[in-house]
């Protein structure tokens, strides 16, 4: 049987995860078991959409906050990751941390329309280096934020989009973390990590939360090897939506959305390009 999002997660021990699949009341339970649940203030609405039907349900937070006891597991000291589902829509600047400690240049701190309109914001050191991405759109998006050794990263939707590499940054070791502190917007999942996340799993974690379907097939050339490449694109549209490089045995797959795909099937020089389809992607 497939994993679900929250199996994904807790196979990769975070400090804390919540679900936000709250109907009411004023605490998020942390999935852990480790005890860092979150307390609710302020103007939030439970029981919204999430971003796909296996997510349960989500929070909005129409001015209030949550806040995470202090606790040393959850000060970002070396290696972190930040992993939420969110989206943000209002493009007023101000304060608006999506979490970190009160101290603005203390690792890891995240703001959505600060310093700028419309900017998601990752700062990690006191030097006020910064990642910066435009997201502010109402779209709910897969995010990962992930200090892996001296390189800053931010993942959306299971891909790399920005990175940056600076000194580690000072965690801050006497103010409890806050989140969506200021930022109006809907959660739908968040876990922080003590280490950071591989690639590989960024992606199976993001595959569950879009609720992706696989394809999959082996590519090989007439002479039997492995063949060097194989692109997936749209049936309909014909955009380009992954290329995979085969193993050995020409075994390959990729993690798409609901529909019908062109596979093609690249070689070195000398070799035709072998196009497949319509294909059907199938449950993962």
């Amino acid at each position: 049987m497939a994993s679900s999002y929250i199996q994904e997660v807790l196979a990769d021990d975070p400090v804390v995860a919540l679900q936000c699949n709250e109907a009411s009341g004023t605490v998020l339970a942390d999935a852990t078991g480790k005890g860092h649940a979150a307390t609710l203030s302020g103007g939030v609405v439970m029981g919204r959409a999430p971003m796909s039907p296996g997510l349960g349900t989500a929070v909005q937070f129409t001015g209030g906050s949550a806040q995470f006891a202090q606790a040393a597991d959850l000060n970002a000291s070396g290696d972190y990751a930040v992993e939420f589902v969110a989206k943000f829509s209002d493009t007023t600047t101000g304060f608006k941390q999506v979490f970190g400690p009160s101290t603005l240049n203390r690792a890891p701190n995240i703001f959505v329309n600060y310093p700028s309109a419309g900017q998601m914001v990752f700062r990690d050191d006191l030097s006020n280096n910064t990642l910066v991405y435009t997201a502010v759109d109402g779209v709910y998006r897969h995010y990962v934020f992930t200090r892996r050794g001296d390189v800053l990263e931010l993942w959306v939707n299971g891909v790399l989009v920005r990175s940056i590499t600076m000194a580690v940054g000072a965690a801050d070791p006497v103010r409890p973390y806050a989140l969506m502190n200021g930022a109006l917007g809907t959660l739908d999942e968040f876990a922080f990590y003590g280490h950071t996340l591989l690639p590989a799993r960024i992606q199976a974690h993001a595959a569950r939360a879009l609720a992706l379907k696989k394809l999959a097939g082996v590519a090989k050339l007439d002479t039997g090897a492995a063949a060097s490449l194989v692109l997936v694109r749209s049936w309909t549209t014909h955009q380009h939506l992954a290329e995979v490089v085969p193993a050995n045995d020409g075994s390959w797959e990729a993690s798409v959305g609901d529909g019908l795909f062109e596979i093609t099937t690249l070689g070195p020089s000398g070799y035709q390009p072998v196009c497949h389809g319509p294909v059907a992607s199938v449950p993962d």
